[in-house]
């Protein structure tokens, strides 16, 4: 099934009509759009709806007011998320984009930025613009971060790294694709999350070996799981905190979407902590969103979002990267897009530089 270019179609006055541009109109566009597939999700309505069902079906199977589920399906078909196609019967199908959104596709990163403290922070984005400091704190208390408040709701913080694992299989196919693993052979994810890279490398280069690096609480729950056996003897768990010490000796430390969390003096801290004991002729792989003005539209964006959950986080252009680099006696190296506005920066220790 085809769909317009735009995910919500631009609306035009009627042409001898003489008036302002509906701008505010297209605008709130977004909010209806992200709040109606919020509460899709939370139904269950992706995974209720895969195959045609009526209305009265739907509602019964996911505990639903029947003429408000047909107002969201048909607002949801508007833009390709489900088709009705039978209205006299109120017979909906689920299509590609709806099949996206199921508990095995997207879910789970619609769950992170529709859980309530996203919610609460963008409302109170006009604090952050004001004081500097995150939204977070006008819902939940003065000095919270994002940080704080998962740390004190481990419910949230689950959700958080389900839609972190599952915002990284967006990208993770071009790394692979993009950048050529083959002449490393011990490799840290630093601030990894649950291990997606550190499997993906592992099963892509068979001889390789992974440490995940992260915060006890993450290496805790990644130890339940368990690891796979086919891997295990190359993959190795490490708990700690990268400002104060990194696993040593290695020849790649990957930061995928973690220095973009903090301030320029900290981004600049935790990687003279990689030049100090990474083995000569190691590399560091910055992975993550680079602002490049109007090009880069949904990564202005997404720094809003940062701002509002952590101070000083945000995102930066290549050049900033590359100055930030040079403070801890690296150079970059090369830069290759990953699409989604993403790059991968490649650093080297600067010629000559004592470690």
């Amino acid at each position: 099934m085809s769909y317009p270019g735009d995910l919500f179609p631009r609306l035009a006055q009627k042409k001898e009509t003489r008036g302002p541009e509906p701008l505010a109109l297209e605008l709130q566009s977004g909010l209806m759009v992200a709040a109606a597939v919020n509460a899709a999700v939370q139904l269950g309505l992706p995974d209720v709806l895969n195959q045609p069902k009526t209305v009265a079906q739907l509602a019964q199977e996911s505990a639903t007011h029947g003429p408000s589920l047909l107002i969201l399906l048909r607002a949801l078909a508007s833009i390709g998320i489900f088709v009705e196609i039978d209205p006299d019967k109120h017979l909906f199908a689920p299509t590609d984009r709806s099949l996206l959104l199921s508990s095995q596709n997207m879910a789970p990163l619609v769950r992170l930025w529709g859980a309530d403290y996203q919610w609460e922070s963008w409302k109170n984005l006009a604090h952050t613009i004001k004081t500097g400091r995150p939204a977070l704190e006008m819902a939940y208390g003065e000095g919270t971060t994002i940080w704080s408040y998962l740390s004190e709701h481990p419910e949230q913080a689950a959700i958080f790294q389900q839609g972190l694992r599952t915002n990284a299989t967006l990208v993770l196919p071009a790394l692979l694709a993009t950048y050529d693993f083959s002449a490393v052979q011990i490799v840290a994810d630093i601030g990894g999350g649950y291990g997606g890279l550190c499997l993906a490398l592992l099963e892509r280069y068979p001889h390789l070996q992974a440490i995940l690096f992260e915060r006890k609480e993450v290496i805790d729950q990644v130890s339940a799981y368990g690891l796979p056996p086919l891997l295990r003897d190359r993959y190795e768990l490490q708990a700690g905190n990268f400002f104060l010490k990194l696993p040593a000796h290695l020849d790649c430390y990957v930061f995928k979407n973690v220095l973009m969390d903090w301030s320029n003096e900290d981004y600049v801290r935790i990687l003279r902590r990689c030049t100090e004991v990474m083995k000569p002729g190691g590399r560091v792989l910055i992975v993550e969103p680079v602002l490049a003005g109007t090009q880069t539209p949904f990564t202005s964006f997404f720094s809003l979002q940062m701002a509002m959950m952590m101070r000083l986080a945000h995102h930066r252009t290549l050049e900033e990267h590359r100055s930030l680099a040079r403070e801890a006696e690296l150079t970059l190296i090369r830069a290759k897009p990953l699409g989604l506005e993403q790059m991968v920066i490649e650093l080297r220790v600067l010629e000559g530089s004592a470690k």
